[in-house]
């Protein structure tokens, strides 16, 4: 095989992998299901990432003592979790939002859940809580959108609209700020 042909077989690899992660994250977004949740203050400061906000969900922080089903059906100790280990949230809705239930070391076979991986460390409330990673944490913003929004979400005032597909991965659907949907407009 020479050299050109192999060039273009790559590359043809990369654009099938960027078109499949693209059409995956799109389909969740239209037919995953739409769950409201509670955003939590974070300050970020990141030069080199552009206009985005950093969201943290109240669903994130896991306060010690939270039962933690085994996959044999027993409970687990918070300690016996690992850094990066996958874990599934079970989602309960409190009036317009959702809050966390049990947690899953396997997925669940029915109910609303969310999956996640384990950050260990200090999360905000004491040592032994910690905090789960959903991949929604960082929503990217049109120039000069994000001051805007980080105030109303330092106010408690910002709430993210996410999907979720039949396997527990979440997309950001829409930010809510005042319980209406944001429309950022590129300034001139």
């Amino acid at each position: 095989m020479d050299r050109k042909k192999a060039f273009f077989i790559l590359m043809a690899l990369w654009f099938c992998l960027i078109a499949f992660y693209t059409g995956y994250k799109e389909y969740n977004l239209k037919f995953g299901r739409s769950v409201m949740l509670r955003v939590i203050p974070v300050d970020p400061r990141d030069l080199f990432r552009g206009d985005y906000i950093e969201l943290d969900y109240e669903i994130s922080r896991i306060k010690a003592g939270q039962r933690i089903i085994a996959p044999y059906g027993g409970y687990l100790e918070e300690q016996m979790l690992r850094d990066g280990q996958t874990i599934y949230v079970e989602l309960i809705k409190d009036g317009k939002y959702y809050k966390s239930g049990n947690l899953y070391l396997d997925r669940p076979k029915n109910g609303l859940f969310i999956k996640g991986k384990i950050e260990r460390g200090f999360s905000g409330f004491s040592q032994s809580d910690f905090t789960i990673i959903y991949g929604i944490e960082n929503y990217f913003l049109p120039e000069d959108a994000g001051r805007e929004i980080e105030l109303e979400r330092d106010m408690n005032k910002v709430t993210a609209e996410i999907t979720i597909n039949s396997y527990g991965n979440a997309s950001i659907k829409h930010i809510y700020i005042n319980d209406k949907k944001a429309e950022f407009k590129k300034q001139s």
